[in-house]
């Protein structure tokens, strides 16, 4: 395969991407591609560059080094300064805010992208029809904008973004304003829409659940910097350090120095006065004595006021109930076992009182060792 051929597969190539605001990194050194039809989220906290990392593709920001490909073209080059115009990158964007004007129907908001490229009218008229019809707005042509919901506009926004037929659609939390069970319905929506027009599509968000939903592929981000790539089932599963493990809802993260590996690959860690944890380590093994972390999903952890969960493989220890908390599908427990602090997610049927003595039992299968 040629080198052109490998290129038209990708609808966006980044490479060493660094953006700096005077003395401060924002974006620093990352590389990445989007396969064409993809969805691919960029995930992490305020602050961590994923929306400069957007706007950088979209053109409103002026990287400092490195180079971006949208499809075959090269629309930034830090080695010759070549920059691309926003509006020739043919590029959609849904904004946190929409950005609808309230001031113009459904279908002149829509309409405004082939307005600037001075389509022909018809075309203009029949692809305003067909794209209002695809997110459900068929019936919106003439309405006001400023008479839509929440999730009316955001859907114009959308149908905005996609009229023209973009080579990618950049979403910067564009749920983020909505409420929760109204947030859940977009959700879906937006997976049912790209699944039926396969748009490629980058997305910024903060929250997971609609990371590990929305997306073919989620990099995590973390001070400017790439955290871990990966498929949503191996990065929620198989988190490569401490920050991704967090970020990801894992609440038990207890740090030890770790001992020889043994033969299955299982690595373990004394992470507290008597307390040793074992658990799988994917990657590549650091030299014994080196700081690492073992990471424990809380409905993992299984609690009982009798040993019942002994055998081979597991980690028997006893502690108290120091909180419960009731969350509707389970309780929380907050656990003090010796000098660690442990939460258990157990179903709403377990009954278990504060200061109450229980065993606390975990397989070491669903313990894993990650970088710290």
């Amino acid at each position: 395969m040629s080198a052109q051929e490998k290129t038209s597969q990708n609808a966006v190539q980044i490479k060493n991407l660094t953006k700096k605001f005077g003395s401060i990194t924002v974006i620093d050194d990352i590389s990445f591609t989007v396969k064409r039809g993809d969805t691919v989220t960029l995930l992490g906290p305020s602050g961590c560059g994923k929306t400069t990392t957007l706007r950088c593709i979209a053109g409103l920001e002026e990287p400092t080094s490195g180079s971006i490909h949208i499809g075959d073209t090269m629309v930034f080059d830090g080695a010759s300064r070549f920059e691309l115009e926003p509006e020739k990158r043919n590029v959609g964007m849904v904004f946190q805010s929409y950005a609808i004007w309230p001031h113009m129907t459904v279908g002149q908001n829509v309409r405004f992208p082939l307005d600037i490229k001075k389509l022909p009218h018809k075309e203009r008229r029949d692809r305003v029809a067909e794209i209002l019809k695809s997110v459900g707005l068929g019936d919106y042509l003439d309405r006001p904008a400023s008479q839509l919901s929440g999730g009316q506009q955001q859907r114009v926004a959308l149908a905005r973004a996609l009229v023209f037929e973009p080579n990618v659609v950049l979403f910067d939390e564009p749920l983020s304003n909505l409420d929760a069970n109204l947030r859940d319905h977009m959700r879906n929506e937006l997976q049912e829409l790209q699944a039926r027009i396969g748009f490629t599509a980058i997305y910024v968000t903060h929250d997971q659940r609609e990371a590990l939903s929305l997306s073919d592929e989620v990099i995590v981000m973390n001070g400017g910097r790439i955290d871990q790539i990966g498929r949503p089932e191996e990065v929620f599963a198989q988190p490569k350090t401490v920050f991704t493990a967090r970020f990801l809802g894992c609440s038990n993260i207890f740090k030890g120095r770790m001992s020889a590996p043994s033969d299955d690959g299982r690595i373990s860690l004394t992470v507290a006065s008597g307390i040793t944890l074992s658990g799988q380590h994917h990657g590549d093994v650091p030299p014994v004595g080196t700081e690492m972390a073992v990471v424990i999903r809380s409905n993992k952890i299984k609690i009982s006021q009798v040993v019942d969960h002994s055998g081979p493989g597991m980690h028997m220890l006893t502690g108290a109930i120091e909180s419960k908390v009731f969350f509707g599908t389970y309780i929380e427990y907050g656990l003090r076992v010796g000098d660690l602090q442990m939460k258990a997610d157990c179903d709403v049927s377990t009954h278990y009182d504060v200061g109450e003595q229980v065993h606390v039992a975990v397989n070491e299968s669903d313990c894993l060792v990650v970088k710290v």
